[in-house]
């Protein structure tokens, strides 16, 4: 009697379980953020060598980026110094992805650097980055 309502108990469980299916719905990923003009950042970017400014630049910019270009070039340029201050502003800037790359002289010498950057949101915001320059020499100077 009672392997019989044992029995009994698992074929009803199998019963219930096998007539209870959940529908997922499927969730789309958010599509990926593209970098470029249309938005409410601001970058300002300012080069740096040994944590000094340099004496001029070149602040090369691509949009939707995180590594440099290899045939299409950059979206942007700008040329340091401006207004006596060696900081670029890259202005109406989207939620997004850029690369930059810095040519320059400092006390004559040709120095380059490079980073990439990322805008989390769509917000006003003003975003300050330095980027470190190196010797395109490699010579090290004190």
């Amino acid at each position: 009697m009672r392997t019989m309502k044992f029995a009994a108990g698992l074929l009803l469980a199998g019963i219930l379980m096998g007539s209870c299916t959940r529908e997922n719905e499927i969730v789309e990923p958010a599509p990926r953020p593209i970098g470029g003009k249309g938005g409410k950042a601001v970058l300002e970017v300012t080069p740096k060598h040994h944590g000094k400014d340099i004496d001029s630049a070149w602040i090369f910019i691509k949009y939707d980026a995180v590594k440099g270009p290899i045939l299409n070039g950059y979206d942007d340029t700008i040329a340091l110094p401006v207004d006596g201050k060696m900081t670029a502003k890259f202005d109406s800037l989207k939620w997004g992805d850029y690369y930059m790359d810095v040519t320059g002289y400092d006390k004559g010498e040709k120095v380059a650097g490079s980073a990439s950057f990322s805008v989390i949101d769509s917000n006003v915001r003003t975003y300050n980055t330095q980027i470190e320059v190196t010797e395109v020499t490699g010579a090290n100077h004190q």
